[in-house]
């Protein structure tokens, strides 16, 4: 199980280096995700005991994410990231809980080692392509509402990240004769619980203001290419699956 993880690990850290800031195109840093995604299904999918979920090192990791507050000498709270709205789905699809602070602009993924870098990765590229679908959207009709096209983009996607995280946990289930996914989410969570026992609920969003900006969003969200590898790595098609 050791050997299985440090191999998984260093194959994640080679595929989280293909990011278009070190030089990769979308189209290539998504094919790196998909990579990455089918690798978390077959490390899942060794899980074969609770004795094996126990085993894992599950630990915060944290990573600069967005502009803080510390520091600063407005007063006013520097807008999040549109994927701020995802990171539940985000943490749901990799097997991992979060956290983040306004403060220092940091966000943190809980869980093993190799579930929270996936869970980065695809955060970066989701939020990439949501700002890219916006700019479009804007370009054409300059008066829209930013934070509805957002919202409504943020529900499509929701809906087609909690369709992959079902199919990848009935997929690994029907693997290996058990539920280890369901077993191994309670144990993250307990952990993460314990380990963050002060950290607050984030605030839920305001009611969009722009149907229109809302269904155009939502359409948008069939335009980001989410990583198909965690389902066809277990032979599974992906239901409502982006080019």
């Amino acid at each position: 199980m050791n050997e299985d993880k440090k191999r998984i690990l260093e194959k994640l850290k080679r595929l989280m280096s293909m990011t278009t800031e070190a030089g990769a195109s979308e189209q290539e840093a998504m094919l790196a995700a998909e990579k990455a995604a089918a690798l978390m299904a077959e490390h899942n999918i060794s899980y074969r005991s609770v004795a094996d979920i126990e085993a894992e090192d599950f630990s915060d990791d944290k990573r600069p994410w967005c502009k803080g507050w510390k520091g600063r000498k407005s007063h006013r709270l520097p807008p999040l990231p549109p994927v701020n709205m995802l990171l539940f789905d985000i943490s749901a699809l990799c097997g991992v809980e979060n956290w983040y602070s306004r403060a220092t602009g940091d966000l943190a993924y809980f869980g093993a080692p190799q579930d929270t870098a996936v869970a980065h990765y695809l955060t970066e590229i989701i939020n990439r392509a949501m700002l890219r679908e916006w700019k479009a959207f804007s370009a054409k009709r300059l008066k829209a509402s930013r934070a509805s096209f957002m919202q409504g983009m943020a529900l499509r996607l929701s809906k087609r990240l909690s369709d992959m995280a079902e199919q990848t946990r009935v997929a690994q289930a029907t693997a290996t004769g058990t539920d280890m996914v369901l077993v191994k989410d309670a144990l993250v969570k307990s952990r993460f619980k314990a380990a963050n026992p002060d950290l607050q609920e984030a605030s839920k969003p305001r009611k969009p203001d722009d149907p229109m900006a809302v269904w155009s969003g939502y359409k948008a969200g069939d335009n980001v290419a989410l990583s198909k590898g965690l389902n066809e790595a277990s032979g599974v098609t992906l239901i409502g699956g982006g080019a």
